[in-house]
């Protein structure tokens, strides 16, 4: 979570995978302070979007297999260890430059790729089968790093940044659906285009009931909104 405050009147929270890029975008143009949770606590409307929990998971894991994919030979994020996107590099079949991956990650993907094969597993289905198992080992580590460092902004409860001190400081909640409309009421102005990732195959039920309790705060915040 980024507190901005964008007036001695207004702070708004800019939540990640709830359109946080489009509207850093949209406050570039303006004069805004970043703030802490505290000088947030102070402006008299503190205004946020919170997305369908699920959705922002499958977002944040969208963008990390995105982020993988391109840059297989950087660490920029713990989750990298956790999802390969080989799946992305079987799609692309001829046209991936596999001197961007390093030797060790080469191996192992041309080891499963082999092994798979000598089975005849179709090229599709075993990336369908390699993004599944991409998505369980994510789903794994976001239930692991619950209270702990690694938990990610990313797919952290939003109901639990709303929080200062231990207490929500949102006075004004808006569904991430109409997030559009909530930027226009206080901005005068349009937000720029929301990001989207390619949709990544995933099992979406995969511990689903523990990902439920995990989020069942943010689902209580959105079950008092239009």
């Amino acid at each position: 979570m980024i507190w901005v405050s964008v007036s001695e009147k207004l702070c708004w929270g800019v939540v990640e995978k709830c359109a946080s890029t489009s509207m850093h975008k949209s406050m570039d143009e303006g004069f805004f302070r970043h703030v802490l949770g505290l000088e947030a606590s102070k402006h008299e409307i503190v205004a946020a979007c919170i997305r369908d929990p699920m959705e922002r998971l499958w977002s944040a894991f969208n963008h990390f297999y995105e982020i993988t994919f391109d840059r297989l030979t950087t660490k920029q994020h713990k989750v990298d260890y956790a999802i390969k996107a080989y799946g992305a590099v079987l799609r692309a079949g001829d046209s991936y430059n596999f001197t961007s991956m390093n030797s060790e990650k080469k191996a192992e993907y041309l080891t499963t790729i082999a092994a798979t094969r000598l089975i005849g597993e179709s090229d599709s289905a075993l990336a369908t089968r390699l993004d599944a198992i991409d998505y369980m080992t994510f789903v794994s580590e976001v239930l692991r790093s619950k209270g702990t460092k690694s938990e990610d902004t990313h797919w952290m409860p939003q109901a639990t940044q709303f929080c200062f001190e231990g207490k929500n400081i949102i006075t004004d909640l808006y569904k991430f659906e109409n997030v559009n409309e909530a930027w226009s009421k206080h901005f005068n102005t349009n937000l720029p285009k929301i990001n989207s990732h390619p949709n990544i195959n995933k099992d979406i039920f995969f511990r689903y009931d523990e990902l439920r309790v995990y989020y069942k705060e943010d689902y209580k915040l959105r079950s008092t909104l239009q």
